[in-house]
């Protein structure tokens, strides 16, 4: 199974086409651009939003194996809570092959940044695209402001942030029981609702731990 995520946690907009082959090449209209192979031996691609499918059904298709490209734009100017991003997905024909990312959205680009860790344990990392597609899949936990605490499908425990560069870059740091806690508080007080918009109170709060935190400090306690 292929997904394609958003940025934005709501409506955005998303074009898909189907073609007879490869489409033209047109990288520069589109910030982020992968490939990938997706078998379709039942001649149906599922449709569905982070909700779920609603009312889309799937798109039918000739059984086969086919080549999907994924162009992603708005991307610097998006954000969660009221999208900005579009997308544009492409099929057609063609043998398996390996995914290729064709144009990098540099604050996705692994090679353009550093991990920022803020435990002195030996938890895995992950960064930019990776760090993104990954979230998406995890339960939500509860919010810190400037981090969030969600949990994957084995029962691990992650922090989302955003690295303090000029692009935000996202970041995902494995964290023990023990440090969850101590900047989450008790792990029966953890919940998995929707991420809510902040308030104004809560959104100087935010800029005041997020200014600690990228320049070291210890997560503040909850």
């Amino acid at each position: 199974m292929r997904r394609r995520t958003t940025l934005g946690y709501c409506d955005v907009p998303v074009r898909i086409e189907l073609w007879e082959s490869e489409p033209p090449d047109d990288l520069d209209e589109w910030d982020h651009v992968g490939e990938a192979s997706l078998d379709l031996g039942s001649g149906r691609v599922g449709l569905e939003g982070v909700g779920g499918p609603g009312d889309l059904q799937p798109l039918e298709v000739e059984p086969g194996t086919y080549r999907t490209r994924s162009s992603a734009a708005g991307l610097a100017g998006a954000d969660e809570m009221d999208g900005g991003d579009r997308y544009r997905i492409q099929l057609w024909p063609s043998p398996p092959a390996e995914p290729e990312v064709l144009r990098w959205w540099p604050t996705w680009d692994p090679r353009a940044v550093s991990p920022s860790p803020t435990t002195t344990g030996d938890g895995r990392m992950l960064l930019g695209a990776e760090a993104h597609d990954a979230r998406v899949r995890m339960r939500w936990l509860k919010s810190r402001g400037v981090a969030q605490l969600f949990e994957d499908d084995e029962g691990v425990l992650w922090e989302h942030s955003n690295l303090p560069d000029a692009g935000g870059t996202p970041q995902l740091e494995e964290l023990g029981g023990e440090e969850a806690e101590h900047r989450y508080g008790r792990r029966g007080e953890w919940g998995s609702a929707p991420l809510e918009r902040p308030s104004l109170g809560s959104m100087a709060k935010n800029m005041w731990q997020t200014w600690r935190y990228s320049r070291g400090r210890r997560p503040p306690d909850p």
